[in-house]
């Protein structure tokens, strides 16, 4: 599993590579939050159009990093949600908490907005 990331503005924009399993869990859920706390980001935007595979461990990464962001009054966004993963994130219910929109440049609009655009 592979974390990268950049910030635009005060918008942080993490890419997942790989398979996010119980393997990769927990230092993938330190390294967002590494990333986070250093940088005092509260807005922060998910590309998953990478990510592989992904198992229950890897939906209660993002279950607990929009737990953090949303008690720091933040936004959290799901970009580029692949087949490979799509169909277990609406099971796992990833589509009711967190918004969700294709591409980043959309998400990016959203957050300097302020409020969803349509999708």
């Amino acid at each position: 599993m592979k974390v990268t990331g950049k910030i635009k503005d005060d918008i942080l924009v993490l890419y997942l590579e790989g398979e996010l399993d119980h393997h990769s869990a927990d230092a993938t859920r330190e390294a967002i939050d590494n990333i986070m706390s250093r940088r005092k980001l509260k807005k922060v935007i998910f590309d998953l159009s990478e990510l592989t595979f992904m198992d229950s461990s890897g939906i209660s990464v993002f279950y607990g990093r929009y737990k953090n962001i949303m008690s720091l009054n933040g936004r959290a966004i799901l970009v580029g949600i692949n087949d490979k993963v799509r169909r277990f994130a609406e099971v796992a219910g990833l589509y009711r908490i967190f918004e969700v929109y294709q591409g980043e440049e959309e998400a990016i609009r959203a957050m300097e907005k302020g409020v969803p655009v349509s999708r």
